[in-house]
């Protein structure tokens, strides 16, 4: 697409990104199971620390199991099915706060609220977009029942805690 500037107007280029962020999540679906570069989940829950907490472990996880490429969790699918259900819009400053504060070495998160013709316009897909800082990402402090200092790593769709012999 480079170049496409000089042919598209800003409104061309933002659908144009829109349908390619759709086919992306459609991809997913469609021909991924989780893995160590993708996971999808019904619902965010971060008003409660363990929801905050199991976040946190999977964006860790999948940075460091997928350093070199983007990962990404799909929110607003069900899990048993890859059925697209949506969720509320949802303000990515929580999640970048969130981050901030809990995770050495963090990772490039973006969180888009991605529209779907077939839901209704109160819900959206989230995609949350990891990319690595090419180091390991870890907490830096207790949440729930993780401990500051674990690192986390994908074990097929589990996102699992690694021990390190020092």
């Amino acid at each position: 697409m480079y170049g496409a500037s000089k042919f598209y107007n800003s409104e061309e280029r933002n659908l144009i990104k829109l349908i390619n962020k759709r086919l992306l999540i459609k991809n997913l679906l469609a021909h991924n199971d989780e893995n160590s570069f993708y996971d999808k989940k019904r619902k965010l829950n971060l008003s409660y620390k363990e929801g905050k907490a199991k976040f946190l472990k999977h964006i860790c996880a999948l940075s460091n199991s997928n350093p070199k490429n983007n990962s990404y969790i799909v929110i607003g699918v069900d899990d048993a099915d890859s059925k697209i259900i949506g969720v509320d819009f949802f303000d990515d400053s929580k999640i970048q706060n969130l981050i901030n504060a809990y995770l050495t070495n963090p990772p490039i998160v973006q969180y888009e609220n991605i529209p779907f013709p077939h839901l209704p316009d109160d819900k959206v897909v989230g995609l949350v977009t990891i990319r690595s800082n090419k180091g390991l990402t870890s907490l830096r402090k207790n949440i729930w029942k993780y401990y500051g200092g674990a690192v986390f790593f994908r074990d097929g769709s589990m996102s699992m805690p690694k021990v390190f012999d020092i």
